[in-house]
């Protein structure tokens, strides 16, 4: 058996942020991810298209003596806009609320064939999703290296 699994992945950030130093703060951003998932599994065993009479092409496989074929090729689009604004309510507490929204995208297709899978077989699929992701922040410093905070998302 031979699995591949090949992903190519491209991402990318953009931010613009306040220096910190003020009672206000904020950071605002963009980022992007595209990716590209191939998986190929491969059943191959000498002798097989003699044990079942016939060529495994016949059954679909690209190759012969081949019980299972299968390829999957998937593609990922992700956007989002992000923004967050802190406060300094007093100089160790600050609160802090943000929100992100999202555009996610998968479409896919896949093919599989030999006779461990029946008879050849495919299928495409596709999937988007939409959101705003809200966050709430509370933090407390208690000292140069210590902190607590409460969290909602």
């Amino acid at each position: 058996m031979t699995d591949t699994n090949v992903v190519k992945d491209f991402s990318q950030e953009v931010r613009i942020a306040s220096d910190g130093s003020g009672p206000f703060n904020y950071v605002v951003g963009a980022f992007y991810q595209h990716r590209k998932r191939g998986y190929q599994q491969e059943h191959h065993e000498a002798g097989f298209d003699a044990v079942i009479g016939a060529p495994s092409t016949s059954l679909g496989t690209p190759e012969t003596d081949q019980s299972y074929f299968a390829t999957q090729d998937i593609r990922q689009t992700q956007k989002a806009l992000f923004a967050e604004l802190s406060y300094k309510i007093l100089p160790e507490l600050t609160a802090t609320a943000g929100l992100r929204y999202f555009h996610f995208k998968e479409r896919s297709a896949t093919y599989a064939s030999g006779a461990l899978n029946g008879s050849p077989s495919s299928s495409k699929g596709k999937f988007s999703e939409d959101g705003v992701t809200p966050k709430f922040n509370l933090s407390y410093e208690l000292g140069k290296n210590n902190m607590v905070y409460a969290q909602a998302v």
